[in-house]
């Protein structure tokens, strides 16, 4: 175990934690933008910088390993001054558009731009104009609000494994799409949707439904196959608005099929049985679920005695 000081608070974790990983451990927050402890380190974002005592440089506490004996600073004027500047460059091509953004209410952007966003800016660029990118029925790609941390792309290559998002270009113009400008050809898991730290990404059927403070969550258990995984479903009014799983809640570990992720609302199918039906005279029938299990357990009845 290696043992160390994060704002004068003493931890002991394994080798190889990152430092960001032991500040967790003892509740100690520090912003980031392209940290995910499902993905390889990438320290891009570079809004989650400490200070390590004895050390000029400020460190990316995301992909630094802890080490024996050091002392680290979190919060400090330093810092405070490094991640404002960070998040300048960031919103310069940023669209002040958060009032009519999905994301707003549970972005991460937002949230740290309320925190350490100063009221001017230093920086000044146009801003990038580009329509809505919608390859598919269920996921639209805003490009002008992505701030490219790389975490849609890494999810889905090194976590789904189907590496169907890409960087496509350089510098500026740089945007995320499919490879080659194609339609999106992936398992439409969700996984992107939901770790976009903007509102770059959406789901298609949720847009403009409900904000995030209106929706009520609550988990249950996929209805479609037998693997049993855990759903956290928003519903706003009584109605199902989406679905989506929680990193670390239930048996799927923050992983859903295209089916428990946009399926859901089969439920409000006119097709779909809400009462159980008994075979009577060739016809299926309506009947209480009372008679239905009655109906049932005779007939497995009679096919036993039968044998």
């Amino acid at each position: 175990m290696i043992e160390l000081i994060i704002d004068d608070k003493k931890v002991s974790v394994e080798d190889g934690t990152t430092i960001l990983a032991a500040a967790k451990k003892i509740g100690i927050n520090i912003p980031n933008m392209c940290y995910d402890k499902r993905l390889r380190p990438y320290g891009g974002c570079r809004l989650c910088v400490v200070e390590q005592e004895g050390n000029p440089r400020l460190l990316a506490s995301c992909s630094t390993p802890a080490a024996p004996g050091m002392v680290i600073k979190t919060d400090t004027p330093k810092l405070k001054k490094a991640r404002q500047t960070v998040l300048e460059l960031l919103l310069i091509h940023h669209p002040l558009d958060c009032p009519i953004c999905d994301k707003a209410g549970e972005c991460d952007l937002q949230d740290i731009a309320y925190e350490y966003g100063k009221p001017e800016g230093r920086f000044i660029r146009h801003r990038k104009e580009m329509p809505p990118d919608v390859r598919g029925p269920l996921v639209e790609l805003t490009a002008n609000r992505c701030i490219l941390c790389g975490k849609c792309v890494r999810i889905c290559s090194e976590h789904q494994g189907r590496g169907a998002l890409g960087f496509i270009g350089r510098g500026f113009p740089t945007v995320v799409q499919p490879a080659f400008g194609e339609i999106l050809e992936c398992d439409y898991c969700g996984q992107c949707i939901d770790i976009c730290p903007t509102g770059a990404l959406l789901s298609k059927p949720m847009k403009f439904q409900a904000r995030a403070w209106f929706l009520e969550e609550k988990d249950t258990i996929c209805p479609f196959c037998g693997c049993g995984c855990t759903l956290t479903i928003g519903t706003r009014e009584g109605k199902i608005l989406r679905s989506r799983a929680k990193e670390d809640n239930g048996r799927s570990e923050g992983n859903l099929c295209g089916r428990g992720r946009f399926g859901i609302d089969y439920i409000y199918s006119e097709n779909r049985l809400k009462t159980p039906l008994i075979r009577k005279d060739g016809e299926l029938v309506p009947a209480t679920w009372d008679e239905a299990l009655t109906y049932a357990s005779d007939s497995l009845k009679a096919v036993m005695a039968a044998r």
